[in-house]
């Protein structure tokens, strides 16, 4: 049940992401498209414009006669097929006297040039876009007075008309439209496979992760298992030994040579400093070596110095009570405190009122748990 919230919720924020991310990349896109668009009609018309005013001048005032001028510009226009952006062509009152619908010569018109003024001072995209999308809710009466914006106009020499590059807004506005529709089609299409890879692929990591977690959690219960088993090893050896360490008391009495004799067996001779000091085998918490030389460290914590090996040493001891952790020391069974593991594959000894580092390595557990009976 929790895994299904998680991937629900993995599922719905992957979607918002997405969708934040189409919202905000098709605005930005549509309006970097129309400012790209724009300035290069503005251009594009004005190059028309200069090269259309230079070839249908007329050479002096006195050898042009208006109609007939204007209406070869109109039969010129006619055969212009008309497109986002047009060319017409004014008098000096303002009136259109040549366009390339003739349905719409001689038609009162408001001319605007805020769409030029935008772009030639620089506008931001953002405000010129804002401007074309409330076209519709310019200041003008659209029923009884076209309003049409003109990019870019130069006066004909040796008359008084004018060619004006013209945008038709009622053509450009539904094109934007059409791309930003197109647009958050490619951005949904592109939105969802999106949505379906990263879905899956979460859904992948995350079932990997999980079975690779669980196999943790499995090997860290075996380990838990296996180290309670050996500390249960240890404690019903512990106990085994101090029965059979009891069981062997008698009340008999002995001769002093013997207990001489029986003494001498079951010690250890070492020093501290100048001193001779005999530590019994029954008193020995570890024995270990340093720099060559050997530590004898009894149950009470005092360490003296050996002058037998690591080895010699182990030699004499009983192998059910000691046990050889490693190349460096020798451990009693009654003093160890407990087992806990260590790194991947080993197992660290602790030991009562020592913080010694007897670690047990891979290959030496098995012959640890062995000792233990296990």
């Amino acid at each position: 049940m929790g895994k299904d919230r998680l991937y629900f919720l993995t599922f719905v924020s992957i979607a918002l992401a997405v969708m934040l991310s189409a919202t905000i990349g098709v605005n930005y896109s549509v309006k970097i498209s129309v400012n790209l668009f724009l300035e290069s009609e503005l251009e594009t018309g004005k190059s028309e414009v200069k090269k259309l005013a230079y070839f249908i001048a007329p050479k002096t005032k006195d050898s042009i006669n208006e109609i007939t001028f204007t209406k070869r510009i109109q039969e010129v226009l006619e055969e212009v097929e008309t497109s986002t952006t047009y060319i017409a062509v004014f008098d000096k009152e303002g009136t259109l006297v040549c366009h390339p619908q003739f349905d719409e010569v001689n038609k009162e018109v408001a001319v605007s040039r805020e769409l030029q003024n935008m772009i030639n001072h620089g506008t931001e995209i953002s405000e010129i876009y804002n401007m074309l999308m409330d076209y519709d809710r310019l200041n003008y009466d659209k029923e009884t007075i076209n309003t049409i914006e003109v990019l870019y106009e130069k006066s004909i020499k040796n008359t008084e008309l004018k060619l004006a590059s013209i945008i038709s807004l009622d053509k450009l506005l539904p094109q934007i439209i059409k791309l930003k529709r197109r647009l958050y089609t490619i951005f949904i299409l592109m939105g969802v496979l999106v949505i379906i890879i990263s879905f899956f692929t979460v859904r992948y990591v995350g079932s990997f992760y999980e079975k690779k977690l669980e196999s943790k959690n499995l090997d860290l219960e075996n380990d838990i298992i296996n180290l309670t088993k050996l500390n249960l090893g240890v404690f019903t050896y512990q106990q085994k030994i101090a029965l059979q360490q009891k069981e062997k008391q008698t009340d008999k009495v002995e001769v002093h040579n013997d207990n001489q004799t029986e003494n001498q067996k079951n010690r250890l001779l070492t020093y501290k400093g100048n001193e001779l000091i005999p530590v019994f085998f029954s008193d020995i918490a570890y024995v270990f070596t340093e720099n060559s030389i050997t530590y004898v460290v009894d149950k009470d914590g005092k360490k003296t110095v050996s002058n037998a090996s690591l080895d010699e040493i182990y030699g004499n001891l009983d192998a059910t009570l000691f046990f050889r952790a490693n190349r460096q020391y020798i451990v009693h069974i009654t003093n160890i405190e407990k087992i806990i593991k260590y790194g991947n594959s080993q197992l660290k000894i602790l030991i009562l009122n020592s913080d010694a580092d007897i670690l047990i390595g891979k290959n030496k557990a098995s012959e640890f748990k062995k000792w233990l009976n296990i």
